[in-house]
């Protein structure tokens, strides 16, 4: 069975959508003083209708939460503050694969005659062809490369580029067929190639939220590669700007310093998967939980009203439950390291030049167990904290 309880961290699930809606608004007051429910200086009332708002494009895009323009139409006042909503629009997630085939993914999976290569690159053979990822970006290098490199540019290499499901499927499954096994786990240059690959996408593609997953079955091995130095690696890459998170997956026993790459790719901790009978299920929802996670809690900062500035220390976060009642204000947090367990919490992708507003773990499984929630953004109102 897995190490750890795969939804421990992320159990936001697939198949679920999220309504969410963007609401713009100007203060015309006091900021907000301690507000539970509204981001007004205690008001209670919603900040804004939801006239049109729909889900956020299901399984093929994060939700952008825009400001106003062609698709608002809803308006309202509360706690001083006034403003429009806007539909929520889909914007493409893309995942780049770094894969390990080092010789030790030849071993058998216990109870079985296949191997760790055969059962994880079936999993992922699994997961590009299911039909609700239409639309989310894959691409996919490997480590060791052959002939064996310690150089980082080497890996910054795609072998196939990050492109849209399901066009890219066929790429991919050529590419997974003519590699194997062999050699050993040159893990730092590989995800420091991968988080270069990844930005350099990224910045092509401002509107795409880009992700990196590291795959493996050993800890680092060769090119001077140690946990140390791959974590630096990730934290990097995940404080630059563009961010990019690195999400961790570990197939096999004894694993857990993985944990720690995970954590400075601001992911937390890894999905680490026992090598038993399960193993390719337990890769496939480590997989699917992960872009389940980045689609359901990650949303674009919305632009500020034309001729104002975007003041970051004055953006809320409402939460509308589907069966009614009063918003909820989400208290901001540090970054994902303080969010809290249980409650509710969202942070910035980076504090200091930030672009996105990523939900906290537990408050992404609550929400999206409500289908029919809606989530706004309220600009120029005092950013209420926790």
């Amino acid at each position: 069975m897995e190490r750890r309880k795969l939804s421990s961290k992320f159990s936001i699930l697939a198949a679920m959508g999220l309504g969410a809606a963007a609401l713009v608004a100007a203060c015309s007051g006091a900021g907000d003083t301690g507000a539970t429910n509204s981001a007004g200086s205690g008001g209670s009332t919603s900040v804004g209708s939801n006239s049109g708002a729909t889900g956020i494009g299901g399984d093929n895009g994060v939700g952008s939460l825009a400001g106003p323009g062609s698709g608002g139409s809803g308006s309202g006042q509360g706690g001083g503050c006034a403003g429009t909503s806007s539909k929520a629009e889909a914007i493409p997630l893309d995942i780049y694969i770094m894969l390990d085939q080092s010789g030790s993914m030849s071993s058998l999976v216990t109870g079985t005659n296949l191997s760790k290569w055969t059962v994880v690159t079936d999993a992922l053979k699994t997961f590009v062809n299911q039909p609700t990822l239409n639309g989310v970006g894959v691409g996919i290098q490997y480590f060791p490369l052959v002939p064996a490199t310690c150089n980082v540019a080497d890996y910054a290499k795609p072998d196939v580029p990050i492109a849209p499901l399901p066009g890219v499927v066929p790429a991919l499954t050529s590419s997974i067929s003519v590699h194997g096994p062999t050699g050993l786990t040159p893990t730092w240059p590989a995800l420091d190639g991968a988080i270069q690959y990844a930005k350099a996408w990224q910045v092509a593609n401002p509107t795409h939220v880009t992700i990196v997953v590291l795959a493996t079955d050993g800890l680092p091995t060769s090119c001077n590669s140690t946990i140390a130095n791959t974590q630096m690696v990730a934290a990097a890459g995940f404080s630059g700007m563009p961010s990019i998170p690195t999400y961790v997956i570990g197939v096999g026993s004894a694993l857990s310093n993985l944990d720690a790459i995970a954590m400075s790719g601001g992911t937390m901790s890894a999905f680490l998967v026992d090598t038993n009978a399960n193993a390719g299920q337990a890769f496939l929802d480590a997989m699917n939980k992960i872009r389940g996670s980045v689609l359901a809690c990650t949303y674009l900062l919305p632009p500020p009203p034309a001729g104002m500035m975007l003041d970051y220390t004055k953006v809320n976060v409402e939460y509308t439950p589907g069966g009614g009642g009063k918003p909820i204000t989400i208290p901001k947090v540090m970054d994902l390291a303080a969010c809290p367990s249980p409650g509710l919490g969202w942070y910035y992708d980076n504090n200091a030049k930030p672009t996105q507003i990523i939900l906290c773990p537990d408050t992404c499984t609550q929400i999206s167990m409500d289908a029919k929630a809606s989530i706004n953004v309220v600009l120029g109102c005092g950013t209420v904290i926790k």
